[in-house]
């Protein structure tokens, strides 16, 4: 429960730093020395920048998600349900941001460039830390 509730405060925090972003456009803020700055940038591609229609990325958003959902329900363990929310959280920010201003508000610049925002770490830490746990499940498997 509390791992389900630590996901719910970072997607709160994810579509509240996109919402300073969105008031404060050309804010900047240094949060870790001058590696990491709080900076509002769009991307207009797809995930990873790539350039995905608006319609295909929107309809991928809503897929994964559903897919997700799926797999979620079935997972017997708590914390790969837990992890497995947090990647559809953030699928679904990002997609709202790309239904809703045609773009996708990064908040976060990574020296020495990289753009992303906290939705973006919901999906790449969820989908990681998944991903070995099921590597590590199916080694004791064997």
């Amino acid at each position: 429960m509390i791992a389900l509730l630590f996901v719910v405060l970072v997607a709160l925090a994810d579509r509240t730093t996109k919402a300073v972003a969105l008031a404060f456009p050309t804010a900047t803020q240094q949060l870790v020395g001058s590696v990491l700055t709080f900076e509002s940038s769009v991307n207009i591609g797809g995930p990873l920048g790539f350039p995905i229609p608006l319609s295909v990325s929107l309809g991928l958003g809503v897929l994964l998600t559903v897919m997700l959902f799926m797999v979620a329900v079935l997972e017997e363990r708590e914390l790969d349900q837990v992890l497995l929310v947090g990647v559809m959280v953030g699928l679904l920010s990002n997609t709202y941001d790309r239904f809703q201003f045609g773009y996708v508000l990064d908040t976060l610049r990574l020296t020495p460039g990289l753009a992303f925002n906290i939705a973006d770490l919901l999906i790449v830490t969820g989908a990681v830390v998944v991903g070995v746990r099921l590597v590590r499940r199916e080694e004791r498997a064997a």
